[in-house]
This record gives C-alpha cells, sequence and structure tokens, in this order.
C-alpha cells in the first residue's frame, strides 16, 4: 500500500505494532517487530536489505505461520 494510504490506516486505528495500536504516523520500527494491518494480516521485520538513494529503507519481511 502506499504512504498515503498507511496514514489513513493509522489514523483510523488500524495498525498495530507488536500489538499495540499505533497512534503516531512518523513511529519508528525496529527489526523483528511484528506489524499488524486489519483487513491485510500480519509481518515481522526480519532485516533491513539497504538504503535507497532518496534515504528510504527496504525491508526484509515474513509471514508468520
Amino acid at each position: 500500500i502506499s504512504r498515503e494510504k498507511a496514514k489513513q490506516y493509522i489514523q483510523a486505528n488500524f495498525v498495530f505494532q507488536n500489538f499495540q495500536l499505533v497512534v503516531n504516523p512518523s513511529e519508528k520500527c525496529e527489526v523483528e517487530d511484528i506489524i499488524s494491518l486489519r483487513r491485510y494480516g500480519r509481518f515481522i521485520i526480519s532485516g533491513i536489505k539497504r538504503k535507497t538513494k532518496s534515504d528510504k529503507y527496504v525491508l526484509e519481511i515474513k509471514i508468520p505461520t
């Protein structure tokens, strides 16, 4: 999903980080954090692959089974 759509989901109280409700769109995520998004599912940030030229991160994620 886009960053703007993610911000809307956070404002609608659909996003959880480590089972805690996220209320701040600029909340930092760490490796091994569990992110849940209502209607989409849950994933774990398993690592940081690289940083882009525009100073954004490319994350490696895994789906819990």
